[in-house]
């Protein structure tokens, strides 16, 4: 087969999206099928196009993922007339994957990392008038007859089909991870209590919750010390300066390390010298970060929102709401080593990867 991803980001732009694209798309080629790749030119000391482990990548010269939408279609249409099907995901690259797919008649799936649907509306960092945009644009989106959409959860299975999708054209494949890469990785906490928040500064990974809560937490003299890493990227700028300025509100510099642009081996190093992680989204379509630091056996304080309770398992602490409060008293129970444990879940990337081309098959 020759597939087509065209989607917002690639490597080496990280992300749990990204993982799964490029641990999928290079799979494939193991598989002796053809795979290009079409996507943004986030960097602009970048090639527009190089091979990467036998993905053809191809990089449209815009830095915005929303001028990605309007000007890849012209690219997207070229590359789609050597392709048996397109693959592409939820949100700005779904558009000229849509368009060149039906130009060159063939299939076309798109995979929704997460629907948030009215959720947009509530979420913070953001102007209203941008989160209803937003809101309107997912919505056209999941409107669009693509052939499939694949759910990432069975969560994101069920927002899909209460939103409108046919249950016919919805398929649940859940992202997969690579367990081998965390063979040699042993959970050995610091003496200081850490905790670890990982990801990008978006919208809806609950940072504001995160930072009301730690300062809640801090400010009881009867908790021990605490420390929090928060590894996550500078971009987009204006939530970051945001994050910043929330911690300088609560004062709460010294508790606080930033940590950017780590390399695998060094945010795995943070990770397992951490106590525990700290998930607190409004919202999680799957959440790699969840599957990861199970398998490193790292426990987790969850908001269990979305499809969190499908993926946090191991050792955990689920908020009994979504607010500061309910972030720090989650605090003082991991400060005690006070977790609750289920069977641990595993998602093979093996498995991910033949139910792909199970779909793919299954189409042409």
């Amino acid at each position: 087969m020759n597939i087509l991803f065209i989607v917002e980001h690639y490597y080496p732009y990280i992300g749990g999206a990204e993982n799964l694209w490029k641990s999928l798309s290079e799979s494939l080629v193991k598989a002796d099928h053809t795979v290009t790749v079409l996507t943004t030119r986030f960097d602009s000391s970048l090639p527009t196009s190089e091979t990467i482990n036998g993905v053809s990548v191809h990089r449209v010269n815009v830095r915005s993922r929303y001028l990605f939408t309007a000007i890849a279609v012209f690219k997207a249409v070229k590359l789609a007339k050597r392709a048996d099907i397109i693959h592409t995901a939820s949100y700005n690259a779904a558009i000229p994957a849509f368009v060149s797919a039906k130009i060159r008649k063939i299939p076309c799936v798109i995979t929704f990392h997460e629907l948030w649907g009215r959720l947009w509306l509530s979420l913070p960092f953001m102007s209203k008038w941008k989160l209803r945009l937003f809101y309107i644009f997912e919505s056209m989106i999941r409107r669009l007859p693509f052939h499939v959409f694949v759910a990432v959860s069975q969560f994101t299975g069920q927002s899909l089909m209460a939103a409108g999708v046919p249950k016919s054209r919805v398929k649940v494949i859940y992202n997969g991870i690579d367990y081998d890469t965390f063979k040699n990785v042993n959970h050995s906490p610091t003496d200081t209590f850490t905790c670890c928040f990982i990801g990008r500064p978006g919208i809806s990974k609950g940072i504001d919750v995160l930072l009301e809560g730690l300062s809640i937490y801090a400010a009881n003299s009867n908790n021990k010390q605490v420390h929090l890493k928060m590894i996550t990227s500078k971009k987009p700028k204006s939530i970051f300066n945001q994050i910043k300025s929330l911690v300088r509100s609560y004062g709460l510099g010294p508790y606080i390390s930033f940590h950017h642009e780590l390399n695998r081996a060094d945010l795995l190093q943070e990770m397992t010298t951490s106590h525990c992680v700290i998930i607190p989204s409004y919202s999680e379509g799957f959440c790699y970060v969840a599957a990861e630091s199970v398998a490193c056996d790292i426990p987790i304080i969850s908001s269990a929102r979305g499809a969190l309770t499908e993926t946090v398992s191991g050792k955990f602490i689920e908020m009994s709401a979504l607010t500061g409060e309910a972030l720090a008293d989650a605090l003082v129970k991991a400060s005690q080593d006070n977790y609750n444990t289920k069977p641990k879940k595993h998602f093979h990337l093996r498995d991910t990867v033949d139910n792909y081309i199970s779909l793919y098959k299954t189409l042409l």
